[in-house]
């Protein structure tokens, strides 16, 4: 069982999804972990009874959010501080590069919401 504690005064971390990445024939799994905080990969025994975190990105939301101003509102300077409302909605693990599937809301801008795939 994977467990994550949010220390800190952020946002609660979310599960959004997670994805297995490969299996070994010596018993090892590799498994992603998507949050509205980071993205990580894990090291899993087969009997379950050890777990080793791989990496963790801790700025993959923050690009995500990024992406959305500069791409679909062409927001590209800190003093364009204008807050996106984002929602990380699905991933998945394909040739050791995660997809992520988010949609975003600029209510100042308008009351839609965008759709992108990113790749990291």
């Amino acid at each position: 069982m994977l467990i994550e504690m949010n220390t800190g005064s952020d946002k609660d971390p979310l599960l959004v999804g997670m994805c297995c990445e490969r299996n070994s024939p010596e018993g090892e799994t590799v498994v992603a972990v998507l949050s509205y905080r980071s993205i990580q990969r894990w090291s899993l025994s087969n009997k379950g009874n050890t777990e080793h975190l791989l990496h963790e990105d801790e700025e993959v939301v923050r690009r995500i959010r990024e992406e959305f101003k500069q791409k679909f509102w062409n927001l590209r300077t800190p003093a364009d501080n204008v807050e996106i409302e984002l929602h990380l909605l699905d991933f998945h693990i394909v040739d050791d590069k995660a997809y992520i599937l988010a949609g975003a809301v600029n209510a100042a801008h308008a009351p839609q919401m965008c759709y992108a795939v990113g790749k990291y």
